[in-house]
């Protein structure tokens, strides 16, 4: 799979300015700023010379109601009769908006577009630009880091997403959320 990278530098940090902060971790009051950063994503592709990525607003919408879905699913799973009281890490909670994320593409190639969904892994970078907008808000003391990923681990975290995106069965919502805290140990500094 051939994959198109958006390079800043050598370590590339997922093309966000630091600015990118959520005021209050509640979806209800940060998923409309999470628009606005892929908005602005899709800006930067076209900016870097990638043609015809464009943001499907009724795609990005479904996100939010995928979400809940799976955390629903995931926390009666889990939890049996106290699903509805307990509460889940960021880890799993970016996990559980990473497959909302994949299953609702919310990033589309135009027609005509030399760039085909199959060489620009728009929604599976899309899932690292939201882990790292999440970590930066989850802490306080976090919102000046930055996550440093090298061209190697980035290409094989876009191929992971994009095995989870072709196979939606296979992810398991709690070894994706190990995986996102061994970024976050890792890779956010």
């Amino acid at each position: 799979m051939a994959i198109a990278y958006f390079h800043a530098g050598s370590q590339d940090r997922c093309i966000l300015p630091d600015t990118y902060v959520l005021e209050d971790f509640s979806s209800q009051h940060w998923f409309p700023r999470m628009k606005v950063y892929a908005r602005e994503f899709v800006d930067r592709l076209n900016d870097q010379g990638i043609d015809g990525v464009g943001l499907d607003g009724f795609r990005f919408d479904r996100i939010i109601h995928y979400y809940y879905a799976y955390m629903i699913d995931y926390k009666q799973k889990t939890y049996v009769d106290r699903a509805e009281n307990e509460n889940i890490d960021h880890h799993k909670i970016i996990a559980l908006y990473i497959k909302a994320i994949l299953a609702a593409e919310p990033f589309v190639c135009g027609e005509g577009s030399k760039t085909t969904r199959y060489s620009l892994p728009a929604n599976e970078s899309f899932c690292l630009i939201f882990a790292e907008v999440v970590f930066r808000s989850w802490e306080k003391d976090c919102a000046s880091k930055n996550l440093l990923i090298d061209d190697s681990e980035k290409r094989w975290l876009l191929i992971i997403l994009y095995q989870y995106k072709k196979y939606p069965g296979s992810l398991n919502i709690i070894s994706l959320s190990q995986l996102i805290y061994y970024i976050e140990k890792c890779f956010f500094k």
